[in-house]
């Protein structure tokens, strides 16, 4: 019997739409609930240390607010009353991605004796919130539409978002969404973090990986719904930047995100292979396609050509980078015009909906696995996991280019897979367990390194390779490329003694994962 469950689905939406999901939802059976209004003035520092923490503090009130009333709201805060009569101090994350600790960052701030001095109003935002229920099949789901107005130095802009609460059968629920998902884009943000970028103090930018929030009395496919949800919050605070920005960085973290993703669905494979998981994968790969040639070609400027040709390059090897970053300035808006489009923003809610209620879950002859404790699943996984990359690992140096290229992608799938049980570790009795956890990931990312730079040298040859048959053997261009060639070569000597060192550095570190 499948146990019930509450899922949240955060959307992004237009404000023009809102009128639009209203009537979407009236028409698959949703009744009004309330209406509420509530006016917020957001404090923080002129460096906007708060917000840069991953923080939204607020004053808030609800109901009509006259002139009058902020008016004194404002010279309270002014004045160090960071509680003003009548309004309610608020501590909300900006995104999925606000690590655990910012709040006990905040509380050591406030208690600081510039503290109060210090905060000001950055913004406001004025929120018409609209509260709806329905029942879609067996499923329960609470709705919140918030249609708000966002005012800073006398400006304004208008936001808005729906929040979807499930209660109750998941199948149901996720059915119900791709009714009315046609203008919905998922995301892990709040309005509150998109009021600090519009007012230019937060711009769009990347964001690392961060830890999935596990404990230790999950099962296998609790943890894995955690771990696989985060992957995908992790794409989202990403792809935003990538869309509105072109952050280059943020290309790389979208990539390492639907990696870890992958990894995810590669370590749970004996809960969750079959169907969906397949197609799940040949879904992506369109995807992870468009992310791999703007990557590539972004580190083959940064990294193999601009070492290689200085400042003041030759005019044939001028011309030969602005060609490259033409075809790079291409591929990114290839890149953006595929995050853009609805066929994406339908792929990332089919995603999620696999991993809440895909048929992994609804397989009886898994109930066992799915309910086993998840620190006895990761010392299972993750030892079997290091003893097979360890054997792999045993003849690198003599190993083949394919080969390399294999251990490489394996030694990200065991940092990653590594990375998702952080949390596990994170007790008062597990240092010596941390201690041996980040020094196992620092020698897996200095492996990855030495297998890094020697892959970016033969893509980087290869690319030249295939570019030199495209122009004249005589011409300028093509000298410039066999010039560029002969510069990136990476010694087969220096190969071999850097992974000989780290491959044995890797060895000498005892594992983590039997202390979860």
């Amino acid at each position: 019997m499948r146990r019930i469950r509450e899922i949240v689905c955060k959307f992004d939406l237009d404000p023009r739409d809102c009128t639009w999901l209203q009537d979407a939802l009236a028409r698959v059976g949703a009744k009004p609930a309330e209406e509420t209004r509530d006016f917020a003035l957001y404090l923080d520092t002129q460096q906007a240390e708060i917000g840069g923490h991953g923080l939204a503090f607020s004053v808030r009130r609800g109901g009509e607010i006259t002139s009058e009333d902020l008016k004194s709201a404002v010279a309270n805060v002014a004045a160090g009353l960071l509680e003003p009569p009548g309004w309610v101090r608020c501590v909300e994350p900006l995104s999925a991605a606000t690590p655990g600790e910012a709040r006990r960052w905040l509380g050591s701030f406030l208690h600081r004796r510039d503290a109060l001095r210090s905060l000001h109003v950055l913004f406001q935002i004025e929120t018409q919130a609209s509260r709806w229920h329905l029942r879609a099949g067996e499923a329960d789901v609470a709705v919140r539409v918030e249609c708000a107005r966002v005012s800073a130095n006398r400006s304004q802009t208008s936001l808005a978002a729906v929040t979807f609460l499930c209660e109750a059968e998941p199948l149901d629920f996720f059915r119900l969404l791709a009714e009315i998902s046609a203008k919905l884009r998922l995301s892990a943000e709040e309005i509150a973090l998109r009021g600090y970028r519009f007012c230019a103090i937060l711009r769009d930018s990347h964001v690392t990986a961060f830890a999935p929030k596990l404990t230790t009395s999950m099962d296998a496919a609790t943890a894995f719904r955690t771990i696989a949800r985060a992957c995908v919050d992790h794409f989202l605070v990403n792809e935003v930047a990538v869309r509105k920005q072109r952050d280059r960085e943020a290309v790389h973290q979208c990539r390492i995100a639907l990696r870890r993703l992958s990894t995810s669905l590669r370590l749970f494979s004996s809960l969750v292979s079959g169907p969906g998981r397949a197609v799940l994968r040949s879904d992506l790969k369109g995807l992870k396609a468009y992310l791999q040639k703007a990557r590539d070609l972004d580190v083959l400027i940064a990294d193999v050509i601009a070492p290689a040709i200085g400042d003041t390059p030759p005019d044939a090897t001028a011309r030969l980078l602005r060609s490259v970053e033409a075809r790079r300035d291409a591929a990114y808006g290839e890149l953006i015009a595929a995050l853009s489009a609805p066929e994406t923003a339908g792929l990332l809610l089919r995603i999620v909906g696999w991993i809440e209620a895909g048929d992994w879950s609804l397989d009886p002859e898994r109930d066992d696995r799915r309910c086993e404790k998840i620190p006895r699943f990761a010392e299972r996984e993750l030892a079997k996991a290091a003893r097979k990359f360890k054997e792999r690992c045993a003849r690198l140096e003599e190993a083949s280019q394919e080969l390399r290229h294999q251990i490489r992608i394996r030694a990200k799938n065991l940092r990653y897979g590594s990375e998702f049980f952080e949390a596990l570790i994170a007790t008062p009795h597990g240092k010596p367990a941390r201690k041996r956890f980040r020094a196992f990931v620092a020698a897996l990312r200095d492996l990855q390194t030495v297998l890094g730079r020697q892959n970016d040298v033969r893509m980087a040859q290869r690319f030249f390779a295939s570019l030199a048959q495209k122009v004249g053997a005589e011409s300028a261009e093509r000298a410039a490329i066999e010039t560029l060639v002969a510069s990136i070569d990476a010694p087969e000597t220096e190969f071999r003694r850097k992974a000989r060192k780290a491959r044995r550095a890797l060895a000498e570190i005892k594992p983590f994962w039997s202390e979860l």
